[in-house]
């Protein structure tokens, strides 16, 4: 046998004796270590997904059977009936021996005479007064004003 291949085997045979005579060195703790719940640092945020050549592939996740992305499903508005208008105005009131009687204008030009606990396109007559008829409808509420600016010629009758 020739000296070479006999050095080659010293040299590796002196190398694994080496290797396992060492022991391993003891690495310090990373910065940090022991600070969040489970002690270990908080991991950073994601990078972005490639862009270009690479754009397709991330758009086609590997593991959905389609390898379409999944569809977010969007909030479905519903649609809500507005709202009736309430009569556009008090055509007159009458306060007579307890007995309040308003006349209403609707939207329609059409005059309706109302009494309180009448209802009127979907608005309940509340309170009759001498300044006006109160209106409401679940939690809202419409005031209509009879007195005229105009009228100040005008006396009251008792």
């Amino acid at each position: 046998m020739s000296a070479r291949p006999l050095l080659l085997l010293a040299a590796c045979a002196g190398l694994a004796a080496l290797a396992v005579t060492r022991e391993a060195p003891v690495l310090p703790p990373p910065p940090g270590a022991g600070t969040a719940a489970g002690g270990y640092a908080p991991v950073a945020a994601l990078p972005e997904p490639p862009r270009g050549p690479w754009a397709e592939q991330v758009a086609r996740p590997l593991f959905a059977q389609d390898r379409r992305p999944p569809v977010l499903a969007t909030p479905v508005a519903t649609r809500r009936e507005p709202e009736p208008p309430p009569p556009l105005a008090a055509a007159g009131i009458v306060l007579q021996a307890g007995v309040a009687v308003a006349l209403l204008r609707l939207p329609d030009d059409r005059v309706v005479r109302v009494a309180v606990g009448d209802e009127v396109g979907g608005w309940q007559v509340s309170r009759i007064a001498d300044d006006g008829v109160l209106l409401t409808r679940g939690s809202r509420s419409v005031t209509l004003n009879a007195r005229i600016a105009s009228a100040g010629g005008l006396s009251r009758i008792p």
